[in-house]
C-alpha cells in the first residue's frame, strides 16, 4: 500500500503562551502534562457538541484526506453491524439537526455514515449497552491511532481496552459508570497524548507510516492528541464517540522549559508496558535526557 500523503495534518501552533494551543480548546498543555507522574487521565470536561464537532480552520484539507481514504479504502475505515441501524440513523439526524450535515434522505447505513466521514473531521464510534457492557457496533474512522475500526466491531469496551497495558485495571469499573450515567445533549470531552514520527493524520496498522526509533530527529517528531467526545444519542439510546486529532511539533513544546520538564517526567515514569504500547520505547531515553 501506498504511504499516505503527509500534507494534510492539523498543526497546533503554540502563541503567547504553551497553555494555550490553538484549535485544542477547552485542554491546555498543563493539564495534558501535569506536574506529577504519568497516570491515566479520566478528566471530563462539559461542552457542546455543535462546538466539539465544528470545522477547524484548516478542516478542509482534512476533509479532502477523508474523502480519499473513503473512496479508496473504505473497508478500512466504515463498519457497521445490523443491529446498528437505528444508531446510525439518530446520529445522521443529530448531526443534520445542528447544520453540520446533510439531512439524511432515507438513505441506508454506509450512506449515512459516508455522509457523516465526509462531512465531519472527526471519527465516530457508535457504542451500544448490550447486556450492561458497551460494545462497538458502527462507525467511520479514518485517523486512527494505531488501531482499525474493523477489528473492533462487535467487541465490547472492556476487550477493545484489554489491549491497553493496565487500563481496564485501573479505570475499567469507573468508564462503565460513567458511560451508564450519559444524558443526551450533553458532550463530555477528554484529552489524551502520544507521540509520532509523522505528521499523517491516518496512522491506521494497515497503512505505512514511520515508527519512532532512537535514531528519529526531534524535528520530526509530533505531540499527537487526541480530544474526544461522549454524549447519547436521543432516540436509540447509543452512545456516540467522537475523535478529534491534533498534531504539534514536538519542538515547539520543547522550547517552553517547564512544559519540556513535565513532558520528561511523564515519559520517565510511564509504566514499561505502556511505553511499549504506545511505541515510544526506543525513544523515551534520548527524550529524557535532552
Amino acid at each position: 500500500m501506498e504511504p499516505e500523503s503527509s500534507k494534510s495534518p492539523q498543526v497546533l501552533t503554540i502563541h503567547d503562551q504553551p497553555e494555550a494551543p490553538s484549535g485544542m480548546a477547552p485542554w491546555t498543555w498543563s493539564e495534558l502534562f501535569p506536574d506529577a507522574d504519568y497516570r491515566f487521565n479520566f478528566q471530563f470536561k462539559r461542552g457542546l457538541i455543535s462546538s466539539f464537532y465544528q470545522p477547524s480552520a484548516r478542516g478542509s484539507l482534512a476533509l479532502r484526506e477523508r474523502a480519499r481514504l473513503l473512496t479508496h479504502h473504505r473497508a478500512d475505515c466504515l463498519a457497521w453491524l445490523p443491529s446498528s441501524e437505528g444508531a446510525i440513523a439518530d446520529a445522521h439526524q443529530v448531526f443534520a439537526d445542528l447544520g453540520l450535515v446533510p439531512n439524511p434522505n432515507a438513505s441506508n447505513p454506509t450512506e449515512s455514515l459516508l455522509a457523516l466521514g465526509q462531512s465531519l473531521e472527526a471519527d465516530l464510534i457508535l457504542l451500544q449497552i448490550t447486556e450492561n457492557q458497551p460494545v462497538v457496533i458502527a462507525g467511520v474512522a479514518c485517523f486512527p491511532t494505531g488501531w482499525s475500526l474493523p477489528a473492533k466491531l462487535g467487541r465490547s469496551l472492556l476487550g477493545v481496552h484489554h489491549e491497553v497495558p493496565e487500563l481496564n485495571e485501573e479505570l475499567g469499573s469507573r468508564i462503565h459508570r460513567f458511560l451508564s450515567g450519559l444524558k443526551p445533549e450533553t458532550s463530555w470531552e477528554r484529552a489524551n497524548w502520544g507521540l509520532a514520527a509523522t505528521s499523517q493524520l491516518n496512522l491506521n496498522p494497515s497503512t505505512f507510516f514511520p515508527r519512532l526509533t532512537a535514531e528519529t530527529p526531534l524535528e520530526e517528531i509530533y505531540v499527537r492528541v487526541e480530544t474526544q467526545s461522549l454524549t447519547l444519542l436521543p432516540t436509540s439510546a447509543a452512545i456516540l464517540f467522537g475523535i478529534r486529532i491534533h498534531l504539534t511539533p514536538l519542538l515547539s513544546l520543547w522550547s517552553h522549559s517547564e512544559l519540556r520538564q513535565r513532558i520528561q517526567r511523564a515519559l520517565r515514569t510511564l509504566p514499561p508496558a505502556l511505553a511499549d504500547y504506545k511505541g515510544l520505547t526506543s525513544i523515551r531515553a534520548k527524550l529524557i535526557e535532552y
